[in-house]
């Protein structure tokens, strides 16, 4: 499963001499053990098969095994309600978006059928663009599918096993990055919980979104380091990364590991151009590439046809909601500046409401800079700030007291882990430091969105990011460089004794310029970033639009600052600023908003570990009041969480967080009682082994703690239980009629938004998406029809979906008629009709006819029996019909009968007694094709968004086919590099093991 070479080694096992080595490669020591078992080569390790270390690696590799499965299986434990009881289901856009369209589709393919149509919402449009917006052609999700049918056939526990799964592949992916620069079998146990039990996990279970663009980013990371940096020139690797690559070319999520590639070429040429400059000159690399474009070229075909068909489809989450602001002051007249403001400042989730009659259509699927900047969703420095403060945001935990101004992607690593990703960052070694470096800044500055100022200046030179409008998606590739600084802070830490753990001081910098003496340069460079610092996190953590802007000039400013002083200041002083300057702004702001809970998590789990390592590093004053202060932090901590004032907030709260907060408070106490023992004593019980063992046990506790609040995000309760829609495939039913709008009971508690796609989820067709309660009361159940088609053509705030037909949004901010509407969407009215009159018109006097030219009497009169065919360029010209003069009184009437129905198909049986229109009041869409007798027959688009056809009189077998044919070929084709993938790594893996020699016995020696 984890490769068992470092990727942050040289292709050769000899490491090569000063002489030869590029400068930036000189400095780094090649002595130590450690580093030479660094330079060997995936070749030279894989040869080692024999003897001791091959056993203890073994050894170690199923130990992790074990510890990953144990640590899913507490994970899975946390979300068992979801995966296992059936009784609730995950979290926010899970429930908004994502399960009701999963359900759809396991719908269809658990009977055999790929739905493509989707007749409920919007009067009928396409289903298939959510297939790609929800990344439903990944293998993952079929094959998770058609395995756990086997166990369940309940489609929102199939969802949640379809999320958990992804999880374990995100974190499987992320730890086999990281394992090969982690040595220390603590700093593996560590990584293995901090993939599974952090935000890595848990702000995925809130925002699909975060873990879709990020899947595939740390297996695409480990395949270009393999093939660039060990180089591996097999073809399988270069087959295997470019399928890994293509499967993000599903609608937007290509953009992150599009621009995670770009950077980690830009910093892996900055720490080996040689290496860089000899791996493009190799004669192996064009002809892999030139495969590898071919694979991705086959790979993007969907996301091509989707782009080929936006003529016919509107992306409603790339519409302006609202026009640029004018004022007109009049006399007398006084504009307050917080209307302005609040009228001018972003408006963020244009997602949430389909764009109005006067909104601002873009007819183009990229983002152009406006549209990003006004409705996008971005990180704040809050998300970062609150790293040490894991229940101050009110995203992941219900916590009354929460500051800030989080965003929903939220961060949380634990506070150790991230007080040695500091270290790390700082004094931790790595050859390829300096790349991950690039990353960690390039994505913490795009993840604030323009107010970082790096999103502004990159939008117009990187295509990418057209495409993403929530920056707050970048969040995980920045805990992804974060993980890696974890593993050299903790590498670091954990090194011989012998080994400093900060440089030498160097001197120099601007504080040694006045005159001042070396002892006191460090701690007054030292202070004063820390206080700077402290001041930046402050500020920043409070600034609204406009003045947000100003971060892309106080950020940047203090990191200049930070790079100027390091010098002066050392590798110490450097780490303590960064630390105690975010640990002083949550004081802060803990204190100022009553937030005690993250105060005492905070002494628990970061403050006393830290006296501890100074209590056993240090001697004399500081470390006796490092052990006083300890003492008392802990004995304060126990006492505030057992106190009479949080008894009531412990009934409430769950055993394992109150066990893990003891066993964290008593191992600190323990800690340091030792620290406190005479020294022959302190040497034999805190050993490294202890230490390291402490460091596990409190990253454990900590992410457990953590994870007790944040697990109520796989607590929500599921639609079968608060609406009353089916969660076990349906057999498709032809909607006989069509209704207005979903009116139902309200939301439960802790919900302010409502389901998307609820009309997917009932499967009942309607005319309009949901509404908010305001907008509709209970008293509208009592309205006529007619009144409710009316409130909802004048309502503000229709609930937005990922798309809508153009014509249809055409029809509906046109100011029709509502009787017209009623008539011709079928609303309350059979959906399938015959008309024996037509009138060939352009859709703009078809637009003026329907809002009520004629007269509403006339106009109704007039569609019961006529309809509206589109005039337009290359259409087919319909014959004419029987003269209504000629109609006998008394006549038979047309007949259609429903024989077979599966949203993507439908097959009547009629009987015309003479030639009629059939109109369908479904949605149109060029791919309909219509087959009478056998013989496809020309679809025509009636009354400006749905369909009909010409039929002959007599007994006829009608079919109605959705086949985007484009949209099928592309889907096969992409299927293709997959399978020829997954077939050479089997026959690969069968050869290998036939070839594999048989190992004799050593002879002992006599």
């Amino acid at each position: 499963m984890f490769p068992s070479a470092t990727l942050e080694s040289p292709a050769r096992s000899v490491p090569a001499s000063p002489a030869r080595r590029a400068p930036n490669e000189a400095q780094v020591p090649a002595t130590s053990a450690s580093t030479r078992e660094e330079l060997k080569s995936p070749r030279s390790v894989a040869l080692d098969i024999s003897g001791q270390g091959t056993r203890r690696r073994r050894a170690d590799l199923l130990l992790e095994i074990l510890l990953f499965i144990g640590a899913a299986a507490v994970l899975a434990a946390w979300l068992r309600k979801a995966l296992f009881l059936g009784q609730r289901t995950l979290a926010h856009d899970h429930l908004f978006w994502g399960l009701p369209t999963y359900s759809f589709y396991a719908d269809g393919a658990l009977n055999g059928r790929l739905p493509l149509w989707n007749p409920f919402t919007h009067c009928g449009e396409p289903f298939y663009p959510a297939l790609l917006q929800l990344r439903l052609l990944d293998p993952v999700t079929p094959l998770m599918l058609f395995i756990g049918r086997a166990f369940t056939s309940d489609l929102f526990t199939l969802y949640a096993w379809d999320r958990f799964i992804r999880g374990l592949f995100l974190a499987v992916g992320i730890y086999a990055l990281l394992r090969p620069q982690a040595r220390h079998r603590a700093t593996r146990i560590a990584l293995l919980m901090l993939v599974l039990w952090s935000s890595v996990q848990w702000a995925s279970f809130r925002q699909m979104a975060l873990a879709d663009q990020f899947l595939f980013a740390p297996w695409i990371a480990l395949l270009f380091l393999r093939i660039v940096h060990a180089r591996d020139q097999r073809w399988g690797i270069w087959i295997l990364a470019a399928v890994a690559f293509g499967l993000n070319f599903q609608s937007y999520f290509f953009s992150g590991v599009t621009l995670l590639l770009l950077f980690l070429a830009v910093g892996y040429a900055t720490c080996y151009r040689r290496r860089a400059r000899r791996f493009l000159r190799s004669p192996e690399v064009l002809s892999r590439a030139a495969v590898a474009l071919v694979i991705l070229m086959l790979m993007a075909l969907p996301n091509i046809a989707l782009y080929l068909s936006s003529k016919d489809l509107l992306p409603t989450v790339r519409v302006l909601t609202r026009q640029p602001f004018t004022f007109t002051a009049t006399d007398g007249e006084n504009l307050r500046t917080s209307e302005l403001l609040r009228t001018l400042s972003p408006q963020g989730g244009s997602s949430e409401f389909e764009p109005r009659p006067s909104a601002a259509v873009s007819h183009r699927w990229t983002l152009s800079y406006s549209i990003v900047y006004l409705t996008g969703s971005f990180s704040s420095m809050s998300d970062y700030l609150q790293m040490l403060a894991p229940l101050a945001g009110n995203h992941a935990t219900a916590h009354e007291h929460f500051w800030g101004r989080p965003s929903e992607a939220f961060l949380y690593l634990g506070q150790i882990p991230y007080a040695v990703a500091l270290l790390g960052l700082v004094a931790g070694r790595g050859r390829l430091k300096r790349m991950w470096l690039l990353i960690l800044a390039v994505f913490f500055f795009l993840s604030l969105g323009p107010d970082g100022g790096v999103h502004a200046a990159l939008y117009w030179i990187l295509p990418p990011l057209w495409f993403i409008r929530h920056t707050q998606d970048f969040s995980l590739f920045v805990a992804l460089a974060l993980l890696y600084f974890f593993v050299l802070g903790a590498e670091h830490l954990l090194a011989p004794r012998g080994r400093p753990l900060f440089r030498a001081h160097e001197r120099g910098g601007p504080v040694s310029l006045g005159g001042l003496r070396p002892e006191l340069v460090r701690p007054i460079a030292g202070t004063s970033l820390t206080l700077l610092l402290a001041a930046v996190w402050l500020i920043t953590a409070h600034l609204q639009f406009p003045f947000s802007l100003y971060q892309a000039v106080l950020i940047p400013g203090a990191l200049i600052v930070a790079a100027t002083l390091r010098r002066a200041a050392g590798e110490a002083w450097l780490f303590w600023a960064l630390l105690l300057g975010q640990v002083l702004a949550v004081i802060f702001l803990s204190t100022r908003h009553h937030d005690w809970d993250s105060m005492w998590l905070g002494a628990i789990f970061l403050v006393v570990p830290v006296l501890v390592w100074l209590a056993w590093t240090r001697h004399g004053t500081i470390r006796t009041t490092c052990i006083a202060a300890g003492v008392v932090l802990s004995l304060a901590s126990i006492a505030a969480y057992v106190g009479p004032g949080v008894v009531e907030y412990i009934r409430h709260s769950h055993g394992a967080r109150s066990l893990a907060v003891g066993l964290a408070a008593a191992l600190g106490l323990i800690l340091l009682s030792l620290s406190a023992s005479p020294e022959i004593r302190r040497r034999l019980l805190i050993t490294k082994s202890s230490l390291t063992g402490a460091f596990a046990v409190l990253v454990a506790l900590d992410l457990l703690v953590f994870s007790s609040y944040a697990k109520q995000l796989a607590d929500w309760q599921r639609p079968d239980q608060f609406l009353g829609v089916p969660a076990t495939p349906q057999t498709p039913h032809f909607p006989a009629t069509r209704g207005v709008a979903p009116i139902y009971p309200p939301l439960p508690p802790g919900q302010t938004q409502m389901v998307r796609y609820l009309d997917v989820l009932e499967r009942r067709a309607y005319a309009f998406t949901p509404v908010p309660q305001d907008e509709a009361p209970a008293s509208d159940l009592a309205l006529s029809t007619d009144d409710k088609i009316r409130r909802m053509l004048e309502t503000r705030r229709r609930l937005a979906t990922f798309f809508m037909p153009r014509q249809y949004f055409t029809l509906i901010t046109s100011g029709i008629d509502p009787s017209a509407l009623k008539a011709i969407a079928g609303i309350g009215r059979p959906l399938i009709a015959f008309k024996n009159r037509y009138e060939q018109m352009p859709d703009d006097d078809t637009l003026r006819l329907f809002r009520g030219a004629r007269g509403s009497d006339n106009l109704v009169a007039w569609l019961d029996r006529s309809v509206a065919i589109s005039q337009t360029p290359g259409a087919h010209e319909l014959e004419p019909l029987e003269s209504p003069s000629n109609e006998r009184t008394g006549a038979p009437k047309a007949t259609w009968t429903v024989q077979r129905y599966d949203y993507n198909s439908l097959v009547l049986s009629i009987v015309a007694p003479r030639a009629s229109l059939l109109y369908w009041a479904d949605g149109y869409d060029p791919a309909w094709r219509a087959f009478l007798d056998g013989a496809e027959i020309p679809v025509q688009r009636a009354n400006i968004n749905f369909k009909a056809v010409r039929v002959p009189p007599g007994s006829h077998d009608l079919r109605w086919v959705y086949r985007p044919t484009g949209f099928l070929l592309a889907v096969v084709l992409y299927y293709v590099p997959i399978v020829l993938a997954v077939s050479w790594s089997v026959i690969r893996l069968a050869i290998s093991n036939r070839r594999r020699p048989t190992r004799l016995p050593t002879p002992r020696a006599s």
